[in-house]
Formats: C-alpha cells, sequence, structure tokens
C-alpha cells in the first residue's frame, strides 16, 4: 500500500512538470495557445511546450511552433496596450517586461501610474486596518489602563499617518486621472 501511494505521488509529481498532455500535443491549436499566453502577459513558453511533449514521444512540428510565435506575438499586441498595463497595474499585477523593449518607455509611466495607485491604496487600507483593530482592543473591558493609553497613543500616530497616507493616494489618483485623460 506504501508503494503504491509513493508511485502514485511520484506521478503526480512527474505529471505536474508537463505543461501538455499527450492528446494536446497531437490537437493543440497552436497559434490559440501563443495568443493566450501573449494576451496574458506570459513568457513565450513554447520552449517548455515542446519540452512537455517531447517527453511523451510526441514531435511538435516545426509549423506548430511558428503558428504559436505568430499567434504569441498577437496575443502581445494585444496585452502591450496602455489600457491593459494600467488597468493590470492597478489590481498589482501586470508584466511590462513580456512587452518588446521599444514599447516598454512608453508604457512604463502607466504601469507606474496604477502600481502607485494599487500601492497607495494598499497603504491606506492598512492603517485604516489597523486603526480598527486598536480601537476595538480599546473596547475591550479587559485592557488594562496602562493599554488603553497605549492604543490612544498609537491612534494619534495613525490619524497623522492616515492623513499622509491619504495625501499619497491623492496624489496617485491625480496622476491617473491625468493618463486616463490621454487615453480617451
Amino acid at each position: 500500500m506504501r508503494n503504491g501511494l509513493i508511485l502514485s505521488l511520484c506521478g503526480l509529481l512527474l505529471g505536474g512538470c508537463q505543461t501538455l498532455t499527450p492528446t494536446e500535443c497531437r490537437i493543440a491549436n497552436w497559434a490559440q495557445m501563443g495568443e493566450q499566453d501573449g494576451s496574458s502577459g506570459r513568457y513565450d513558453r513554447i520552449a517548455s511546450h515542446v519540452d512537455s511533449c517531447a517527453k511523451q514521444q510526441i514531435i511538435v512540428p516545426a509549423m506548430s511552433v511558428q503558428q504559436y510565435r505568430v499567434g504569441y506575438q498577437q496575443g502581445l499586441q494585444a496585452y502591450c496596450q496602455p489600457e491593459v498595463i494600467l488597468d493590470l497595474a492597478l489590481t498589482g499585477s501586470g508584466n511590462l517586461s513580456v512587452c518588446p523593449a521599444s514599447q516598454q518607455a512608453a508604457l512604463r509611466p502607466y504601469a507606474q501610474a496604477g502600481k502607485r495607485h494599487h500601492d497607495a491604496q494598499k497603504a491606506l487600507d492598512e492603517v485604516d486596518r489597523q486603526q480598527r483593530k486598536l480601537e476595538t482592543e480599546l473596547q475591550k473591558t479587559e485592557t488594562t489602563d496602562q493599554r488603553r493609553i497605549e492604543i490612544r497613543q498609537e491612534l494619534r500616530r495613525l490619524d497623522q499617518q492616515l492623513v499622509e497616507r491619504r495625501l499619497d493616494f491623492n496624489l496617485a489618483d491625480q496622476s491617473l486621472q491625468r493618463l486616463r485623460q490621454q487615453l480617451r
């Protein structure tokens, strides 16, 4: 029983390294796969796909590799747009480095503005979370008088920090609005 379990786990681990199943290797729409990778902001994965298929004794034809690369470039064209880069950066994701080097400089302000806005919102939310936690502790009957004094001091410090975080957020938001105006 134990040996069977170990073999099953090994099979799962080895299978996890494969990017495609044997069936996918045979019938894949390589252009569509490339386009999906590109439009998702992934790096070109054709080498790992070909390697995965080769490990399963399936040779990917050169034409399929070419179709993947054409699809990948089409996907990148859709991904490497200011609106897409900005929207992804606003969520704390996105990968500007997959875009062609010739486009990165023009896209960088959108990635930076989105990241700055995202980070400012996170910092604002963190101060708010800390304040709520301390206010909850302050309301508890078991909180000592000494701890209440410490909490009030910390809340005053957080109030000052909140003003700074709101300023950072407002500046980031203004920058974001200017960029959005440029996109219209």
